[in-house]
């Protein structure tokens, strides 16, 4: 058994009991505990099998997995911050909402709202953890994801359009011709604001560039 399939066995366990017992407390610690952090590199594979547990239990409960998925993107940058092992809560909650949304039609346009919010975070993991969420949106509804991201390519919104290069600039994406067209059309409006923007010294523009 890999270890995805060792994570997701023990997820499905731990999303079983949340469901029956309703507390997200042995949840928390259990990504938290298998973070790898402190550290360079933080459990992606721990975080996609959050994501797509999170997504098949919400053809189960989707009210309560989804308020699981925002609860994790609430835990403040005081309560968890940069490297701290309680930092890959906010991560795993941005790839696990673009997960969700993918699959319910009713949280579609909930999820960029909060996505963008939390591609504004200080941290640049829960930053990446949004990036990896619009990749789980597009991959399920492609042109329709691509046209909401229009609208955080805007003046000055330097992290949002961080989030959306990198969010489509994903390979495997990219192997579909009116996605890459689309990605290619959004890079291209994102290199417009880079070029024209006037201050270049900021935090956020550094980020982007």
């Amino acid at each position: 058994m890999g270890k995805m399939e060792s994570y997701k066995e023990v997820l499905v366990y731990l999303f079983d009991g949340f469901l029956k017992m309703g507390s997200e407390v042995k949840i928390r610690e259990y990504l938290a505990s298998n973070s790898n952090l402190p550290g360079p590199r933080g459990n992606l594979e721990l975080a996609f099998a959050f994501a797509e547990v999170a997504e098949d239990f919400s053809t189960r409960n989707v009210r309560r997995i989804w308020e699981l998925a925002l609860a994790l993107t609430n835990v403040s940058v005081n309560e968890a911050p940069v490297n701290d092992p309680r930092e890959f809560l906010p991560f795993c909650g941005a790839v696990a909402l673009g997960a969700i949304a993918s699959v319910h039609a009713e949280l579609f346009r909930q999820a960029f709202p909060l996505l963008k919010k939390l591609a504004n975070d200080s941290r640049w993991r829960t930053r990446e953890g949004v990036a990896m969420g619009l990749q789980k949106l597009i991959a399920k509804r492609g042109q329709n994801v691509l046209a909401e991201l229009d609208s955080w390519v805007a003046r000055n919104e330097w992290l949002a359009m961080r989030a959306v290069a990198a969010g489509v600039a994903e390979p495997a994406l990219l192997k579909h011709e009116q996605i890459a067209k689309g990605a290619l059309a959004l890079h291209e409006k994102i290199f417009s604001h880079v070029l024209a923007a006037g201050e270049r010294k900021t935090d956020e523009f550094r980020t982007l560039r």
